[in-house]
């Protein structure tokens, strides 16, 4: 009889295994407090979308097939991030904040749905404009010390879901870029700033004098030729296409104001070997104003930190810098800073 029992619970716990493997659904219950909206939205990360309708007083329940992996639940215009499987039974309580949920989960998959939130919440922890701030050997310390602490509590919860687990390595690595990218785009940015602040420097200091540049009718100019008047110079080269897309606005500008005291100079920077193509471009484009050759001279390109063309700048009758970087002819800034000066 024993024996009889045993085998009758022992087949009784087959079925129920079996039964168990055959879910093919996932079933979300739960509740919103304070719902905005009637509904709640799933979305796969890549395909369709389904609708689960809110009851009354916020509570909700529906099922539907998905293939394992991660899913945005939107409500009202904003989402949180699920893991869902066939087979899990998640029950979900939402709470409205101004600005966010306050989300739980429990049920069948609740361990990998609290541990993704845990992880949104540390990650809207981090003080970017602290970490931002610190030095690369520190940013590099602070920001691996952020990542190898999602690792540590990936560990402790003792997942063994081998995809989900693939599937957090690869967050983490996607928010360790993020960081890095921030990182790097401010760096940018301070370099930026400082190069401006260098460059606004220059400006109410007299401009270095370029001496017998090759004119395009094989004269020469030198800056002392133009003493008395404005002097509006362009940098450029045959090679740079926005030095090239810069020619008619530059034509519409130099019309406007050709009978003013004001010189247009177009100074190439191209190499010597390329005068022919130089020459031959001006031609060409029936480029007007003063048209130099520098032939490799860098006097100017080094004293105007030049390390990008098309490059302007404006000096005045004396050959003071009014603008180290002026703005370029399509600019609308252009005229308005031309129609101040005493032209």
């Amino acid at each position: 009889m024993k024996k009889a029992t045993s085998i009758i619970a022992l087949i009784l716990l087959i079925v129920s295994c079996k039964k168990e493997q055959q879910i093919d659904y996932v079933t979300l219950s739960g509740i919103v407090e304070n719902p905005i909206m009637d509904s709640l939205i799933v979305v796969r990360t890549q395909g369709n979308s389904k609708f689960i309708t809110l009851d009354e007083d916020g509570t909700f329940l529906d099922t539907l097939k998905v293939k394992e992996g991660f899913y945005d639940i939107y409500k009202g215009d904003r989402s949180f991030r699920t893991y869902l499987k066939n087979g899990y039974d998640l029950k979900i309580n939402l709470k409205n904040k101004i600005a966010a949920f306050d989300i739980t989960f429990d049920g069948k998959g609740a361990k990998h749905n609290n541990f993704i939130e845990e992880v949104s919440l540390k990650i809207e922890s981090v003080d970017y404009d602290e970490l931002m701030a610190l030095e690369q050997p520190e940013y590099e310390k602070k920001s691996n010390a952020i990542i190898e602490e999602l690792r540590v509590l990936l560990k402790k919860t003792d997942i063994k879901d081998s995809l989900f687990l693939a599937d957090q390595e690869k967050i983490f690595q996607e928010h360790q870029k993020f960081f890095d990218y921030q990182y790097k785009k401010r760096e940018q940015n301070l370099a930026k700033n400082k190069f401006k602040e260098t460059v606004e420097a220059l400006e109410g200091k007299a401009s270095p004098k370029f001496e017998d540049y090759k004119n395009h009718d094989s004269s020469t100019t030198s800056l002392d030729d133009l003493k008395g008047k404005y002097v509006y110079i362009d940098f450029w080269a045959t090679w740079c296409l926005p030095c090239i897309g810069e020619f008619p606005s530059l034509k519409r500008i130099e019309k406007a104001y050709h009978n003013k005291n004001i010189e247009f100079v177009s100074i190439s920077i191209d190499k010597k070997k390329d005068y022919n193509k130089w020459y031959n471009m001006v031609k060409e484009k029936k480029l007007t104003g003063i048209k130099l050759f520098s032939n490799e001279d860098k006097l100017l390109t080094d004293y105007f930190l030049i390390r990008s063309i098309p490059r302007f700048i404006l000096l005045d009758p004396n050959g003071i810098v009014i603008k180290a970087d002026a703005p370029r002819p399509s600019d609308p800034k252009l005229p308005k800073l031309l129609n101040k000066l005493d032209l």
